[in-house]
């Protein structure tokens, strides 16, 4: 418990020396931390591992026709 104290006694004094944009950003990515629960990010990396998958099997397309079947384009 003690060595959670010290932990958190040392964020806050680096929190202190920080401007105040700062802190927003850093409140801002806490409260990012706290809503993801990294699925997100597997189902970005899922994505990554089929779309190489696709390529490396022939099948692929443009970047012109991928921006058009995203609605991108």
């Amino acid at each position: 418990m003690a060595r959670e104290t010290n932990h958190l006694r040392s964020l806050m004094d680096k929190l202190d020396q920080l401007p105040l944009d700062k802190i927003k950003e850093v409140e801002d990515f806490v409260e990012f931390l706290g809503r993801t629960d990294g699925a997100e990010e597997k189902a970005f990396m899922r994505a990554v591992v089929q779309g190489l998958a696709d390529i490396e099997a022939s099948r692929s397309v443009s970047l012109a026709e991928a921006k058009k079947r995203l609605g991108i384009a």
